[in-house]
């Protein structure tokens, strides 16, 4: 799977966003990734 391709799409279409914004939206999905890949 290329799901941090697909996410860093979705940042980079949202680069306007202030930094603290995407960087919450980078730590969530990190979160969410290595839950899933522990699994």
């Amino acid at each position: 799977m290329n799901t941090v391709n697909e996410l860093k799409k979705v940042l980079d279409s949202k680069r306007p966003l202030d930094p603290v914004t995407t960087k919450s939206l980078q730590d969530d999905f990190m979160l969410r990734y290595n839950q899933a890949s522990r699994q």
